[in-house]
Order: C-alpha cells, then sequence, then structure tokens
C-alpha cells in the first residue's frame, strides 16, 4: 500500500513505467515548426515573421492563414496524421505562436506576461501542464485558456517564451527557439507544478467518487494508516490489540477493515486512496524516525497544495549517504531472494517503518534539488554491487 504512495512520488521524476508525461522531455525547447504533431513542414512556404516580431493569430504569412484559405490541403494532412480539423488547427496554432522565435537572440525578444509577471513561474509551469496536456482536447484545451487569461494558443506560446527567455538554458546555439527547461531549479519548479496538477486531480476524483472514501465501518484511510504505522513499529500482539481497542475494534473488525480498504486500493487506478494512506502513514509521526517522516510528508502536503516547493524541516534522519547504502542494500537483497525486513534489521537496525519514514524525509530534500537524484541512483548502484558480491557479509561490517 504504501509503495503505491512511493511510486507516485517516483512517477513525477520520470522513474517508473508509469510516469506522467516527462517534466523536461515534453516540454523542451519550443522547436522550430517541423514534421509531426500532424503540421507538415510547411512554414518556410508561408514566409518566416521578421526576428522576434508576433503575428496576429491568421494574419498574412501565417499557418493559421493558410488553414483557413486551404481547408482541403489541410483536412488531407489531419486524416494522413489521424487529427481531427480542431486538433488540427490548435496544433497550427501552436507552430504560429513559437514562430517568432526561431533564429531570434533572446535579447531581441520582446516580453508577453499575459495574465502573470515575469515572477509567476511556478504559476506558469501549472498552466503549462494543464493545457499541454489536454492537447488531444481542443474543446477542453481552449476553455483551459480563457480560464487562466490567455486570448488564444498563439497567445499562450508567447507568454511561455518570455518564460524560457528568463528560466531556459541555451541549446545548440544561443537563439530562443533552442532553449529548454533543463535546470535543476526549473526542473524542481516544474516538480512542484506537477504535483499540485496530481493533487488537483486526486482531489476532483475523491469529490466524485465519494463511496470510495467512506470510512469502513467506522474507520476512514486516515485512520487506517496511522494504526498500521503504529503496527509497523514492531507492537507485541498484546499492544497491537490494546490499541485497535482504543480505537473501537477487535481483530475480526480490524481484519475485516483492512481487507475492504486494501481492495479499494487495488481497485484505484489513480491512487488517490494510496496516496491519502501514504501521507496519513507516514505523517503518523509512529517508530525511531517519526519525526523525520511527518517532516517529510507536511511538506510534500504543502507542495502538492501550493504548488511551490516545500523542504522536510528538523535534522536528518540519516546521512544521505546511509540512506543510499540503505536503499541498495535492499536492491540486492531482493535480487538474490533474501528477507529484505530481516536484513534491514540485522545490518541496519531499522525496520520498513523507519526506511519509509527516511524515505519520506529525502524524498523532499531530493524534489528541491533535482541533482541529489542522480547522486542517489550512482550510489544505490554502487551499494547494490557491494551488497551482492560473493564476498559482501564477510567484507560489509554491520
Amino acid at each position: 500500500m504504501l509503495q503505491k504512495f512511493i511510486d507516485w512520488i517516483l512517477s513525477l521524476f520520470g522513474l517508473n513505467k508509469s510516469a506522467p508525461a516527462q517534466i523536461a522531455g515534453g516540454y523542451a525547447a519550443p522547436a522550430a515548426p517541423q514534421a509531426g504533431y500532424g503540421v507538415p513542414n510547411a512554414m518556410a512556404a508561408m514566409g518566416a515573421a521578421p526576428v522576434g516580431v508576433k503575428r496576429e493569430p491568421g494574419s498574412p504569412g501565417t499557418l493559421l492563414a493558410d488553414f483557413m484559405g486551404n481547408p482541403a490541403k489541410w483536412q488531407e494532412h489531419a486524416r494522413d496524421a489521424e487529427f481531427t480539423m480542431e486538433q488540427m488547427e490548435q496544433n497550427v496554432r501552436e507552430r504560429d505562436g513559437r514562430a517568432a522565435a526561431e533564429n531570434c537572440p533572446p535579447q531581441q525578444w520582446q516580453d508577453e506576461w499575459g495574465p502573470l509577471s515575469q515572477g509567476q513561474l511556478d504559476e506558469f509551469f501549472f498552466h503549462m501542464f494543464e493545457i499541454e496536456d489536454n492537447q488531444p482536447d481542443p474543446a477542453k484545451q481552449k476553455q483551459l485558456l480563457q480560464q487562466f487569461g490567455y486570448r488564444h494558443r498563439e497567445h499562450y506560446e508567447w507568454v511561455k517564451l518570455s518564460f524560457m527567455k528568463y528560466y531556459g538554458s541555451p541549446g545548440g546555439s544561443a537563439t530562443l527557439d533552442m532553449y529548454s527547461w533543463s535546470s535543476n531549479d526549473v526542473q524542481s519548479r516544474m516538480m512542484a507544478a506537477r504535483m499540485k496538477q496530481t493533487q488537483n486531480k486526486q482531489n476532483t476524483f475523491a469529490a466524485q467518487n465519494t463511496e470510495l472514501l467512506a470510512p469502513v465501518e467506522g474507520v476512514t484511510v486516515e485512520q487506517y494508516a496511522s494504526i498500521a504505522a503504529r503496527q509497523a513499529t514492531g507492537l507485541s500482539m498484546p499492544d497491537f490489540q490494546a490499541l485497535i481497542a482504543q480505537n473501537g475494534m477487535d481483530q475480526a473488525k480490524w481484519d475485516r477493515v483492512s481487507t475492504e480498504w486494501i481492495r479499494r486500493m487495488s481497485m484505484d487506478t489513480t491512487a488517490t486512496i494510496a496516496t491519502i494512506y501514504g501521507k496519513a502513514f507516514s505523517g503518523s509521526g509512529a517508530g525511531t524516525y517519526g519525526q523525520a517522516g511527518a517532516a517529510g510528508a507536511a511538506a510534500m502536503n504543502a507542495t502538492a497544495a501550493s504548488g511551490h516547493m516545500h523542504v522536510a524541516g528538523g535534522g536528518e534522519p540519516c546521512t544521505f549517504e546511509k540512506y543510499c547504502e540503505i536503499g541498495g542494500a535492499q536492491q540486492a537483497w531482493s535480487a538474490s531472494g533474501k528477507d529484505v525486513n530481516a536484513m534491514l534489521k540485522q545490518a541496519f537496525n531499522i525496520s520498513a517503518l523507519d526506511w519509509s519514514n527516511m524515505s519520506t524525509y529525502w524524498m523532499t530534500r531530493m524534489m528541491a534539488d533535482i541533482g541529489m537524484m542522480t547522486r542517489m541512483t550512482e550510489l544505490q548502484q554502487y551499494y547494490a554491487q557491494q551488497y551482492a558480491s560473493a564476498k559482501a557479509d564477510q567484507d560489509l561490517k554491520f
């Protein structure tokens, strides 16, 4: 159950197969018009605008003017691309919006901020994800453009290029059309916007599917997670029986409640329930490193609610390198068929709950500094090899 929550966080880094659209790869440099998105390589034939000049939609020389003036030609392009004409129009408008940046040095670009100001990069990224994720649905995309305060798709592209000018990184040339969102700071801010978007979608899903979050025999998912976290500290059976009794349950009721929440989570393809469970589990404060886990959960909640990155406060539960070592060791133990929980206790004197709390804390630090994620991967690979070696039990002192 907790793994679903962890997988969701990792998906925001693009680190698992079910990841949403990549943070940078899906929204890189505003490329020069080219084949793809159903728009043919026709910009040169239409006549490029002077460097840095924004053409109003449908004005002479734009693709949109040709689209409106030669419908039969564009219907053929749409059929080839398996697009509707509405989708084709949105892609044409996207190309037109980007055209002014072709071969344009950043200093020649005339800034356009639309409904935002230069300092509102986090808010822009939220707009960007919402608008561009709805590319296949022109009606929804138009509604969002209007809702956020953009006159049309071209206007949005001009605003995007203005943010790119100040926050993007140069590509193969120094012209604005080759800039991309690639710096660690920008990637982190995109992460926060993506978390806010995901949280909003999950809030909507929960509001529309109230039966999935309805208490099970009076026990909410948050209460269930909190009890599960206490159980994971290694409570004796008598102590656990006392704990559930304090919450109005005997063992039979606890088993029914647990079974039902697990069933609901397995059916929830949005991971909404698992996310709520994971945050409550980590936020319970249970275990040796419960304070660190609670700090991490609070920071994640704040990030998802605001779209601005928050980092866990308080002391580190362990050093970053030790955290990576433990992660690498678990990879090696799992690959060799060992009991990971037993090995955690033997090697590091921690439980699965302790590891979860450490992970929640360090995840917020990595989200704020994407470079740490690369370092974590390197260290975990190194320690996985060390713990997987034939002499690991002799060479590594626990």
